[in-house]
């Protein structure tokens, strides 16, 4: 799979738009998925936010490549998994 055009607006990961990717980002994809009404993201957030397979929309997938990241099982985002 070629690696995705790199979108220089998009901070991968950062979902609170923050400034840092961390396990709060991670925690905030997840809640926006349990209760999209009451945890939304920005607009620049859901962008951000897409940071498995950019462009296969939010999922757990997202929030699991943010853990790994803080963890060093991954070196940089977007992941590609696919």
């Amino acid at each position: 799979t070629p690696d995705p055009i790199p979108d220089p607006d998009v901070v991968y990961g950062d979902a609170n738009c923050d400034g840092v990717v961390s396990i709060a980002d991670a925690s905030a994809i997840f809640q926006n998925l349990a209760n999209g009404d009451k945890y939304k993201l920005t607009e620049q957030g859901l962008k951000n936010a897409d940071c498995c397979n950019p462009g296969s929309g939010i999922t757990a997938a997202d929030a699991i490549a943010i853990q790994k990241l803080d963890a060093k099982l991954i070196e940089a985002l977007p992941e590609i998994t696919e």
